[in-house]
């Protein structure tokens, strides 16, 4: 019996041993070690009997975004053409991984181009702009948009 507060961790075990309520608290690290054992075979025996996919254990995909081995110039050309061109986009800005392009009128983009191009995601973020999750790649096709609107 001990007297765990509130994480039951190493913190709270050192001061089961100052608790009168604590009795053989040092019995709690083997039957952790007992217990940790049993789980681990249990499951071990699980995971590989039944071939339970678990995180580390997931079948290689192949990665949808097919980014022709990173010509960005083949992509960028490819968006510029799907946004509308030059009469249509009005500026190209981006952060992380989105791509942030302000349009004119957002029903001239091609949207059946962009969902075969396989980006993560496309958001409509307003009736003048739309966001392409593209990737950390996404600076090198935002500054080659920004050369051909220039």
């Amino acid at each position: 019996m001990a007297g765990f507060g509130f994480s039951a961790g190493l913190i709270d075990y050192v001061l089961s041993f100052k608790s009168p309520f604590a009795n053989n608290i040092l019995f709690l690290i083997p039957l952790g070690i007992i217990c940790g054992l049993i789980y681990y075979i249990v499951f071990r025996v699980l995971i590989t009997r039944y071939n339970i996919m678990t995180p580390g254990r997931e079948e290689n995909e192949v990665k949808k975004v097919e980014k022709v081995e990173n010509n960005f110039d083949e992509i960028a050309i490819q968006l510029f053409e799907a946004l509308g061109g030059k009469k249509n986009i009005i500026s190209v800005d981006h952060c992380i991984t989105r791509l942030r392009v302000e349009v004119k009128d957002i029903s001239i983009i091609d949207k059946q181009t962009l969902s075969k191009m396989n980006f993560s995601h496309i958001v409509e973020a307003s009736e003048h702009e739309i966001q392409i999750i593209i990737g950390t790649e996404v600076q090198f096709i935002a500054e080659i948009l920004n050369e051909i609107l220039m």
